[in-house]
């Protein structure tokens, strides 16, 4: 803890990254599913960011774009109901947008950064762990990592990757709040089709196995077993 700097510049750096990368990574998700809507002529009566009480909105044709306070989520609401093809694709198309921009984003952050030196890259890499403790642990020991010989725009597109990648990863968890429950039923419905009813009927517990198996997967490598 010793470590720690605190310089109220860096911690209002961090902070305006944060909200500005969150921000972004969110519009990015929901704007993947809005655009597979399009792309499959489904029509979307809702895009929503955020939660709470309404800002402001406005319409353009069909659909209705709100912004609310609280924006730590978002969704787009169909006028009618999708097919199992239709639904894999629009849940799917969300992280895909993520993962893609974060890619593109690590991309650009490496080529613009130029990072060569071990300790500029050594702090560089620790950006690129998923798991909470590396995030922790990046925390723990200088947050000014971040700015380290990299330029603000730099460390905006390092942040993005992060958040975009981030994002992607834990989209694909079977929650039913999140977009990895409705990609693996109806992954499961288009492979045996003649067992869509059943996986209907029991898809809470093939998602709670999937989670499951996440999970375990997670303490293997978390303590070497």
């Amino acid at each position: 803890m010793g470590d720690l700097i605190f310089n109220f510049g860096v911690i209002l750096k961090l902070l305006l990254i944060f909200l500005v990368t969150m921000l972004v990574t969110l519009v990015i998700h929901e704007v993947g599913h809005y655009l597979a809507a399009k792309l499959l002529k489904i029509p979307v009566n809702k895009f929503v960011l955020g939660g709470g009480k309404k800002i402001f909105s406005f319409r353009f044709k069909e659909t209705e774009f709100i912004l609310s306070k609280l924006l730590i989520y978002g969704y787009v609401n169909f006028t009618c109901e999708l097919n199992t093809f239709q639904g894999l694709v629009i849940s799917f198309s969300g992280p895909f947008c993520n993962l893609i921009i974060g890619a593109l984003s690590y991309y650009l952050a490496f080529e613009s950064s130029q990072v060569y030196s071990s300790d500029s890259l050594s702090n560089t890499i620790l950006i690129l762990k998923f798991n909470f403790l590396n995030i922790v642990g990046i925390f723990q020991t200088d947050y000014s990592f971040a700015f380290k010989g990299l330029t603000f725009s730099t460390s905006i597109l390092f942040a993005l990757g992060f958040f975009n990648f981030l994002t992607f990863f834990s989209n694909l968890v079977p929650f039913s709040i999140w977009d990895g429950k409705s990609v693996l039923i109806n992954l499961l419905k288009l492979t045996f089709r003649k067992k869509k009813e059943l996986i209907d009927k029991y898809q809470d517990q093939i998602g709670l196995f999937v989670i499951g198996i996440y999970i375990s997967i997670f303490f293997k490598n978390f303590f070497h077993l």
